[in-house]
């Protein structure tokens, strides 16, 4: 076997080694020189891609409000700033400006946000003890709709819907 200079070259220094002595067959050939690399290039980026963006906007962290010894268990739907705000219904229309110069803008702001206003609904609307109406009624009505496409797939006729787009 004439000797190859593998494609990716570059990428060589990432990979471990291998022990001394080993031979390379074709098979091996394409999982040192090409399989490794490609996979530590993948698992690289995604690390630099956690550590350098989606860390630094701080997303799913924790209120910097929260103590564990002061408030017990952490909630992800409860407020644990030292002072409320008033509600966004409750503000007069002079206050408004003042009230959005008092929110966070930023990128993991607006995250937390929304990751707050969901949690908020699933707590009210989804997440007790006993099963609730509207809770069952969602799961039933998409059950029975997954159902019926599932069911009566081949039997939906595609002339009905031939110039509705």
């Amino acid at each position: 076997m004439a000797t190859k200079i593998p494609v990716t070259k570059y990428f060589r220094p990432f990979v471990p080694p291998l022990p001394p002595g080993t031979k390379i067959s074709n098979d091996l050939y394409w999982d040192v020189y090409i399989y490794r690399p490609l996979c530590r290039l993948w698992e690289r980026v995604g690390v630099y891609l956690y550590n350098r963006v989606i860390n630094r906007f701080e997303i799913g962290v924790r209120d910097k409000a929260y103590n564990a010894r002061i408030h017990g268990p952490y909630c992800p739907w409860r407020y644990y700033g030292t002072k409320k705000d008033t509600k966004l219904m409750d503000v007069k229309l002079c206050d408004l400006p003042a009230w959005f110069s008092r929110r966070d803008k930023s990128i993991g702001g607006i995250a937390n946000a929304a990751v707050k206003s969901f949690y908020r609904f699933e707590h009210y609307y989804f997440d007790h003890y006993l099963i609730n109406l509207p809770r069952f009624f969602l799961r039933f009505v998409l059950f029975g709709y997954l159902l019926g496409i599932i069911l009566f797939y081949d039997e939906i006729p595609a002339s009905v819907a031939e110039y509705h787009w």
